[in-house]
């Protein structure tokens, strides 16, 4: 990867995809007819809070001043975090622990409130950001919403939004809706190239296509080494051809050596990342497994010999069987979280469950 990291939202003056969505709001502006919240909903990791920083700088700009442009005022202050007239509502380290929290918490909503209370520094009004108005915390939401119902003069709220089930009904009818749609592919490629300037463009449009949507998720997946990975796990997986000297005349699996190499390549990945990481890899070769089994293409391949590795692991199996076992290890992030199981045990069950399935009676090492 390039030795540029991907910029915080509020330094990124780049935020492809997202024009028609900015030209709606730079309409109502213009029309002096702005709605005081808006709630800017999509997956997570196509751009939102990018979207929501390049808002808040058109808001907050100077007159004549271009506010793209990563040498104006505007765009400098709030890229330092320096910009009096704008407030971020995000989680915060825990003041105990140091660990980031996992919801935005009530205190924090309440220092907003309370800087509401001074004179804005400039003549432009002000703006908060929420990143993201679906981890307000109960009391902290509540909180929140009377913010909405009574705000500021001059003030616009741009409320990041990942998941909008989980947000308060009251937030949301009080917000303009502005849904954002993931790009597509290539745009989702354009967008990281310029990360990932020494990555074939090859793997750049696999990463791409992986993530789905999410420039965010693809160079997440690039720092972590999922490509490598996958690439790592189909090689476990697969049949080894016998060599010159064996007596067994058919491709063969060493099951020991096969989940415990498995294994670790999944907890490498759990190191790197998380467990919603290494599930994401379980899901796609199994997925993928599922479309080699029932003889449809996956597409252009992801990795080198990924065709030849995904028919030789699928022939250990009928499909019904790859099915049920990609139903089955789809849900491991999940019972990790909700149920505080083991993150390690859960993968090493994977690693034999995928390995029961490419070893077939003629294929394993004698014991």
């Amino acid at each position: 990867m390039s030795d540029r990291p991907f910029p915080h939202p509020r330094e990124n003056p780049h935020c492809a995809g997202h024009d028609n969505a900015f030209a709606a709001f730079e309409r109502a502006r213009k029309s002096g007819r702005l709605p005081h919240a808006w709630l800017l909903q999509g997956p997570r990791g196509i751009g939102k809070a990018t979207l929501a920083y390049r808002l808040a700088r058109h808001l907050l700009a100077g007159p004549d001043e271009n506010a793209d442009d990563p040498d104006s005022p505007v765009f400098r202050r709030i890229a330092h975090g320096s910009e009096p007239d704008l407030h971020v509502l995000s989680r915060r380290p825990h003041p105990r622990t140091g660990k980031l929290q996992n919801h935005i918490v009530i205190e924090t909503v309440r220092e907003t409130i309370e800087r509401m209370h001074e004179t804005a520094s400039g003549t432009r009004g002000r703006v908060i950001i929420v990143d993201a108005v679906d981890i307000l915390n109960v009391n902290a939401a509540n909180s929140f919403l009377k913010l909405l119902e009574e705000p500021p003069p001059s003030t616009v709220l741009l409320l990041v939004c990942h998941r909008p089930g989980a947000v308060l009904a009251t937030i949301r009818s009080r917000c303009a809706q502005m849904t954002l749609r993931p790009p597509d592919t290539a745009t989702t490629a354009r967008i990281i190239t310029p990360w990932l300037d020494d990555r074939p463009a090859g793997e750049i449009d696999a990463l791409a296509r992986l993530a789905e949507g999410s420039p965010g998720r693809a160079l997440k997946l690039a720092g972590t080494g999922f490509l490598e990975a996958y690439a790592a796990l189909l090689e476990a997986a697969s049949p080894q051809p016998p060599d010159a000297a064996s007596p067994q005349p058919h491709a063969r699996l060493d099951p020991t050596l096969s989940t415990r190499a498995i294994f670790d390549i999944l907890a490498g990945m759990l190191d790197r990342g998380d467990i919603h990481l290494a599930g994401d890899l379980l899901r796609q070769t199994l997925h993928r497994l599922c479309l080699s089994a029932s003889g449809v293409s996956t597409g252009a391949p992801l990795v080198d010999r990924e065709s030849e590795r995904l028919s030789a692991i699928a022939e250990g199996g009928p499909l019904d069987h790859w099915a049920s076992l990609w139903d089955k290890l789809s849900s491991l992030s999940n019972r990790v979280e909700l149920l505080n199981n083991d993150a390690r045990q859960e993968l090493m069950l994977a690693a034999i469950d995928l390995v029961n399935g490419s070893a077939t009676p003629n294929r394993l090492s004698p014991i």
